[in-house]
């Protein structure tokens, strides 16, 4: 029967080889078996949701997607804050007044006047355009509405054609100073002048 010199330096026979080989691979086989038992019953666990505390593995991703959802609601919030902020912007031309449609077409209907002169008209190049249907109106120049802001005064006066304005019913042939809630009356539309400037407030002051 072969011998043979074992790691401790003891001399062995075959059979003995054999049966500790035989042992240690029994041993082996059962302890890969366990191995890949204990590996089954884990793979089988649900795997639990990615946490939302930091980053790492599998987590990363999400994290990028929640940070770009937190960059578009920002984005969305400043949108937002910017149409709701109250800070102020220089206007070349201020509003110094209003003329409002009380009578005829476009009843109801409102126009900011500015400094200088506001010409009315049906045209769309006019200041105040009074494109309602009312065919008496001129379509350029009917009147014009003056805001002085040197003597901080209001004046008006009618156009070079034939149509006429009228001033509380008056007919203006010369430019006439106007007053607050005066009423203007060009074609067959009434408009009533409502002041903003004048002597307690202008944007010069």
């Amino acid at each position: 029967m072969p011998v043979y010199r074992g790691p401790d330096g003891k001399i062995i026979e075959e059979s003995t080889r054999s049966v500790s080989s035989s042992s240690s691979g029994q041993n082996a086989g059962k302890s890969n078996a366990d191995i890949d038992g204990k590996t089954r019953r884990l793979s089988s666990r649900p795997v639990p949701p990615p946490s939302s505390k930091g980053v790492s593995g599998g987590n990363e991703a999400a994290e990028v997607d929640d940070v770009k959802d937190i960059s578009g609601v920002t984005k969305a919030f400043k949108g937002t804050s910017a149409k709701q902020t109250s800070e102020t912007q220089d206007v070349d031309d201020p509003v110094v007044g209003w003329l409002v449609v009380v009578g005829g077409a476009g009843l109801g209907a409102s126009f900011a006047l500015g400094y200088g002169a506001n010409s009315i008209g049906r045209g769309d190049g006019e200041r105040v355009t009074l494109n309602y249907g009312d065919k008496q109106i001129s379509r350029a120049s009917h009147a014009t509405l003056t805001y002085d802001p040197k003597s901080r005064k209001f004046f008006i006066q009618g156009g070079g054609g034939r149509n006429l304005t009228y001033l509380d019913d008056e007919v203006i042939l010369t430019p006439t100073e106007l007053n607050d809630k005066s009423t203007i009356q060009v074609g067959e539309t009434n408009l009533k002048f409502v002041s903003f400037c004048g002597e307690d407030f202008d944007w010069q002051n």
